[in-house]
């Protein structure tokens, strides 16, 4: 293990492995997790943000109607939890298939429901209470929809997707998302070339590959964990302030579920090259006592 003429280029190789196996795992992640859409839904349908999202908007309109005397139930019975779980859901997967650069961005939401409520409502209040509808009635109908708009779209924007949209974060994601299985590629042949280079400088030892591999695992795996303990064991992304339920939830469980799978990913690095480090020993003293 302490040759000479092996042992520096082992120690440089296990260096540039610890850090090509963290390259790895921070591609895997953002692949699988953090791109993947179905973690977005998981979490949709696991902390239950639909109702929560619908409780939300219920809310909201029950304030408005103090000022505004059009009772909760006008928009309320037209947005059922099939309805806005559909849209949450949907605008979801709009984005990131744009992200992906295989559709357009899309903010289109079938309000017909709603706004044929509304204007039955506004139309009955008219009629009873003899109201002229002229260009007057028209703007404060209009201004009601897109008002009761703007208040549903904000709700179930529980990711904030328009907001990413709309200050060019997606654009940013989607120019380079490319790049991303090509550099996971880059990763793992960087990887497997390090393990080929030990392995072949180990050959006249070759129980000494477990060394180096358990070592740079071990160490991949522990600066990968320190973040992640301390981001978990301090609740830090619970510090955000944001006010709508749905949306704190939303966005802090996908930031922790980003750091659990990162967690597990460095675990199990750590945990193999323990495993590594242990038969190399065993390996070692069953020699020496043979001998």
């Amino acid at each position: 293990m302490k040759n000479k003429k092996t042992y520096i280029p082992c120690v440089l190789i296990a260096i540039i492995l610890v850090f090509s196996m963290l390259g790895t795992g921070i591609c895997i992640i953002s692949n699988k997790v953090i791109l993947n859409e179905n973690t977005c839904i998981k979490i949709i349908d696991e902390k239950d943000l639909t109702s929560k999202t619908r409780n939300y908007i219920e809310k909201t309109f029950n304030e408005k109607y103090n000022s505004t005397g059009i009772p909760p139930e006008v928009y309320m019975n037209s947005i059922s939890q099939e309805w806005l779980d559909d849209i949450i859901k949907n605008r979801i997967s709009n984005a990131f298939l744009y992200v992906k650069n295989q559709s357009e961005y899309s903010k289109d939401i079938d309000f017909d429901a709603l706004d044929a409520s509304i204007t039955n409502f506004f139309e009955n209040y008219a009629d009873e209470n003899g109201y002229i509808k002229d260009s007057s009635y028209n703007d404060k109908l209009k201004k009601e929809i897109d008002t009761a708009h703007k208040i549903i779209n904000s709700s179930a924007d529980i990711f904030k997707t328009d907001t990413l949209y709309d200050r060019g974060v997606f654009n940013q994601v989607r120019r380079y998302i490319g790049y991303l299985e090509k550099l996971t590629y880059l990763f793992v042949i960087a990887d497997i070339i390090c393990i080929i280079m030990l392995l072949l400088l180990c050959i006249k030892n070759i129980r000494d590959i477990l060394y180096w591999l358990g070592i740079s695992f071990i160490i991949s795996g522990i600066i990968g964990l320190v973040p992640c303990v301390y981001i978990t064991s301090s609740d830090y992304f619970d510090a955000f302030v944001i006010k709508q339920e749905q949306i704190f939830t939303a966005f802090t469980t996908f930031m922790y579920r980003i750091t659990d799978s990162f967690t597990v990913f460095e675990i199990a690095l750590l945990a193999f090259g323990v495993l590594e480090i242990i038969i190399h020993t065993i390996i070692n003293r069953i020699k020496k006592y043979n001998s």
